[in-house]
Order: structure tokens, then sequence, then C-alpha cells
């Protein structure tokens, strides 16, 4: 098999995310996702401070942060099969 063709054949491969993950895999999607959020509101706090000091603002932000809120309550209440 030349380099062209191994590298078509992992390629074709990254297509459907059923031949590179299943559900033990996919923790770390998660945990990325989660840590991505969380640094990404860090900077928007540190660039713009006024979303948390002002309360017009800081009600937004909280608003927002109730919808990830009811998403994880939403998930605990579910029951697994």
């Amino acid at each position: 098999m030349t380099e062209i063709q191994k590298i078509l054949a992992i390629s074709s491969g990254m297509e459907t995310a059923e031949e590179l993950a299943d559900e033990s895999t996919m923790f770390y999607e998660l945990e990325d996702a989660v840590a991505t959020m969380i640094r990404r509101c860090l900077r928007c706090f540190e660039s713009y401070p006024g979303l948390l000091n002002k309360k017009s603002y800081r009600r937004k932000v909280l608003k927002i942060f109730k919808e990830a809120i009811q998403f994880i309550h939403k998930i605990e209440q579910e029951e697994p099969t």
C-alpha cells in the first residue's frame, strides 16, 4: 500500500464517528467541551469585566448559565437504560 493509499484509507475512516469512537471514548469529548466552555467564559470575563460587574449584564450571563444548569438537571433526572 502506498503512502497516499494509507492516507486515503485513514481519511475515509474519519468520515463517520462510528469508526472512530464509542461511548467510553466520548468521555474525553465531554470533558473537553466543559473545559472549553469554562476557558471561553473566563476569557470573556477577563476581556469584558462588565459582564459580571454590571447588574443588567450579570443577569443575562446568569440566564445563559441557567440554561446549562437546566440541561444538567434534565440529564440527572433521566433514568439510564
